[in-house]
């Protein structure tokens, strides 16, 4: 495609957002962030459009939250959290750059705030983009030369072609149990040290009532799966250590929980309780 072409298709894309009453920024090419100083006050009307889209090559950006009537993106940073997506969020459209198809899910979601989920190594594994921030969709071209794209076509995994509806609280539910699914994956010990780590993880989430049985295991069977080695013997493993977990927990029997999961993997206890709000006294206490 020519520079011209590349940049009337821009306008065009950015005519087409404004007409779904989407905000629009303009980004310098293959940039990601915008340069026009306050640009998320920018409100670009349809008789506007050349003045800021104007010839140039250039990236195009939606402005996300109340702008645009409160459609987000959920942006998926990981591998892991990618694979996860579909058995954490309800399907909708997405978008992605060609290395990184479907990492971002739109939803409309009346009050949603941004929010970030990080590893312990700082590394983000899921983002809830709302208001304050923007997202640079097609027809734009990353930095190391790929294009963004919606993805339109049939999907087996429940791919929509319309931007889904949800409440804030449940979709922020959602991305914090993906992000927690999605550190454990990669916290996960290698194939033998696994059992210990699960004992251990069971008897945290279980306790004081953190999480129910349904979810505490799948939430592990999900991070196993991504993390590999979850055949029909691990995942039988799995549901019998949930299933005593919670059986001994109700019979006040001992099981381990904070303080060993602390040992085999440091940090998690309190990084988990920080993204679920779990009262941090209860859970450094020796569980």
């Amino acid at each position: 495609m020519s520079n011209d072409e590349s940049a009337s298709g821009t306008r065009r894309y950015a005519e087409g957002y404004l007409q779904r009453g989407l905000a629009v920024v303009p980004i310098p090419e293959r940039r990601k962030r915008p340069v026009i100083p306050a640009w998320q006050t920018l409100r670009i009307r349809p008789e506007e459009l050349d003045d800021y889209f104007n010839g140039r090559p250039q990236n195009l950006g939606i402005i996300l939250g109340e702008p645009s009537g409160w459609v987000v993106d959920v942006d998926l940073d990981t591998p892991e959290a990618i694979e996860l997506g579909p058995l954490f969020l309800i399907p909708t459209i997405r978008s992605g750059r060609e290395s990184a198809p479907r990492s971002h899910w739109w939803y409309r979601s009346e009050g949603a705030r941004t929010q970030r989920w990080k590893d312990k190594d700082s590394v983000t594994l899921v983002e809830l983009r709302s208001t304050g921030c923007q997202t640079v969709v097609e027809p734009s071209t990353h930095p190391e030369g790929d294009r963004y794209l919606w993805h339109h076509e049939p999907d087996p995994s429940g791919g929509s072609s319309e931007i889904t509806e949800l409440d804030r609280e449940d979709l922020a539910r959602a991305c914090r149990s993906l992000a927690t699914t999605a550190h454990i994956a990669r916290r996960l010990p290698l194939i033998g040290g696994r059992h210990d780590f699960a004992l251990a993880l069971a008897g945290f989430l279980l306790k004081d009532d953190r999480m129910g049985e349904k979810d505490t295991l799948r939430l592990m069977g999900a991070a196993w799966s991504v993390a590999g080695g979850a055949d029909r013997e691990a995942r039988r493993d799995l549901a019998c250590i949930v299933h005593d977990t919670v059986r001994n927990l109700a019979l006040g029997a001992e099981v381990v929980g904070g303080g060993r999961l602390e040992e085999i993997s440091p940090g998690m206890p309190r990084l988990l309780s920080r993204w679920w709000g779990w009262t941090q006294d209860r859970v450094h206490a020796e569980d």
